[in-house]
């Protein structure tokens, strides 16, 4: 039989299976939250694990003065009674499939910006400083959810996603930010608030970082909310024990950068009194907590239910994690519904368009699929050369490597390098491939002898779209390139020349592109679309080619084509 109540948890590297309740507390009325969590703190005390979570609307049945949505028959509340849990390394993945619909904003961007205005207004009066404001998209449901967590969680690979399937419900959560952890009597409150959209290219990704990190309304955002933080621990913390240990940290993951703070102290309270004290978390209310979510309960159309609630677990030993269940999709079996929150900060200097963009950039990751890929690197051995501008080669490598948040070790590439033999006067090109479980795979292959000739190449019949991160890392994961590479045979071609959708051109299938106009010679820049080859950079940095944009239909212009990569460096072009 299926039990009544089954939740996953992610706790660091592992995670937490918490089936078969003894007893299950659930409440759907306000004046019984503050009884369901002394009857919790009793279990505790005997031995007992709890999980489960509290939705947003359950903080008016924890202080009256915080104003919700209460008619939503949502519990309120709703924890297990465990004797323990089961720890794995990884959650089967469920071979079952599901199917959902278009996702539909609870909000046209007209009503929201009008709202943003509205909240401009309550801040100009001085009744709040900053306003969590957020909106639902929905869709319809149907097939197995725990699948559908499984692909939410492997595409965004954050560290306290959840799942609960109870009743007619199923909760997934990918959130990224960490409520508090215990640990003993040390407290750790983590609040996120600030968001930037992730770059293209490893130098524009860290442009962006760089943005959200000086951004100063990104920063007063995120102070307002540690300050509240620390205002809320004090209630509960050993006096003098709550500080900051961290400001304005920035955190990568598959679709945003996101800026985060560190507050920890010293507590021996209960676990009542600590959801009591901190609950509803500051970063998704906004500051003062009571009177905006006053100004929440008037202008949001429809109850939060778990988003923006919490979802964890309370050990007999004290120790305990709960999230901020933001990124979090409630699925309604019996309806075929799921429902989606977001939102963001509005302050005075906030812009409307950029904040309804910034909604739009937090939901991709409904839609925006991992792909399986393993970066790769292809580099020349000669007898002369050794391995030919290996450091430009692990030194892409590492970077895209920190891009896609793949772990690169270095030393065991190198170590594995060592150990390959090699045929007198034989030239091989050697191919690194890393896997997204930072394993490494060494290919080598002789590249047999050939006569220097011109390469006949031909024009791509259709543009590339310069927004596809994956013409900016070279990486097992050639679609963008199989369309070119099939004209190419289709047509006899030996390669296809690419371009953009603003008529400029980028590079070949498997080459960068080098014109030469008198003594000079110029490659497109890499904002236009394209791989930083290895090669190209060199020449870049000995000072042999500049960066110049190329227009489709100008290369007759030029005196010489040429393509350039590490293994075959330099190759004359005859355009068909």
């Amino acid at each position: 039989m299926k039990s009544p109540l089954f939740i996953i948890l992610k706790e660091g590297a592992s995670w937490l299976i918490f089936e078969k309740p003894l007893e299950i507390i659930s409440f759907s009325k306000l004046d019984n939250i503050l009884e369901g969590l002394c009857k919790l703190d009793g279990y505790l005390e005997s031995g007992k694990y709890i999980a489960g979570f509290l939705s947003y609307e359950s903080s008016s049945g924890l202080d009256s003065a915080l104003d919700c949505k209460t008619e939503t028959t949502f519990p309120k509340l709703l924890f297990g009674v465990f004797n323990g849990f089961k720890k794995v390394n990884t959650i089967n993945q469920s071979t079952s499939k599901y199917r959902i619909g278009a996702w539909r904003p609870s909000q046209k961007q007209v009503y929201y910006n009008n709202n943003i205005q509205k909240i401009k207004s309550y801040i100009a009066m001085g009744e709040t400083y900053q306003v969590n404001y957020t909106m639902r998209l929905n869709a319809s449901f149907a097939g197995n959810a725990h699948s559908f967590f499984c692909d939410l969680t492997h595409n965004q690979q954050v560290n306290y996603a959840a799942f609960i399937e109870f009743d007619n419900y199923t909760i997934c959560s990918v959130s990224p930010e960490l409520f508090f952890k215990l640990n003993g009597n040390g407290l750790h409150c983590k609040p996120m608030k600030g968001t930037a959209s992730r770059g293209l290219s490893y130098a524009d990704d860290l442009l962006q970082k760089k943005h959200l990190q000086q951004s100063e309304k990104e920063r007063a955002e995120n102070l307002m909310i540690v300050d509240m933080i620390r205002n809320d621990m004090g209630k509960i913390c050993k006096p003098g024990s709550v500080e900051v240990t961290s400001l304005f940290n920035t955190e990568r993951y598959p679709t945003v950068w996101q800026m985060t703070s560190d507050v920890k102290g010293k507590t021996t309270a209960p676990f009542s009194e600590i959801i009591k004290a901190l609950f509803p978390c500051a970063s998704i209310t906004g500051a003062p907590k009571s009177s905006t979510m006053k100004i929440i309960n008037d202008l949001e159309r429809t109850p939060r239910n778990i988003y923006t609630g919490s979802i964890g677990y309370f050990g007999p030993d004290r120790k305990a994690q709960f999230n901020v269940a933001i990124r979090t999709v409630l699925i309604d079996r019996q309806k075929g519904e799921a429902e989606y929150g977001v939102g963001g900060g509005i302050v005075w200097d906030s812009i409307d368009e950029n904040e309804y963009e910034e909604c739009r950039l937090k939901a991709r990751i409904l839609t925006q699929k991992r792909k399986e890929f393993n970066l790769l690197e292809t580099l020349l051995w000669n007898r002369m050369d050794g391995f030919f501008l290996l450091d430009y080669h692990l030194k892409r490598m590492r970077e895209s490597a920190e891009y896609f948040i793949y772990p690169f070790n270095e030393k065991s590439i190198l170590k594995k390098l060592s150990r390959l033999s090699f045929e007198k006067d034989v030239n091989y090109k050697i191919r690194i491939l890393l896997a997204e479980n930072g394993k490494v795979k060494i290919e080598k292959l002789p590249i047999p002898s050939k006569e220097e000739q011109k390469i006949k190449i031909g024009m791509a019949e259709e543009p590339i779209r310069k927004e596809d991160r994956f013409l900016f890392h070279k990486t097992t994961n050639r679609t963008v390139y199989q369309k070119a590479i099939s004209q190419a045979q289709r047509e006899n071609l030996d390669d296809i020349i690419l371009w953009n959708e603003n008529n400029e051109l980028t590079e070949s299938t498997i080459a960068n592109l080098v014109v030469k106009k008198g003594a000079v010679f110029f490659t497109p820049p890499v904002s236009c679309g394209l791989l930083n080859g290895t090669f190209r950079q060199y020449l870049i940095d000995q000072g042999k080619l500049q960066e110049k944009v190329i227009l489709k239909g100008n290369l007759e212009k030029y005196d010489s084509i040429y393509l350039i990569n590490s293994v075959r460096k330099w190759q004359r072009v005859e355009v068909i």
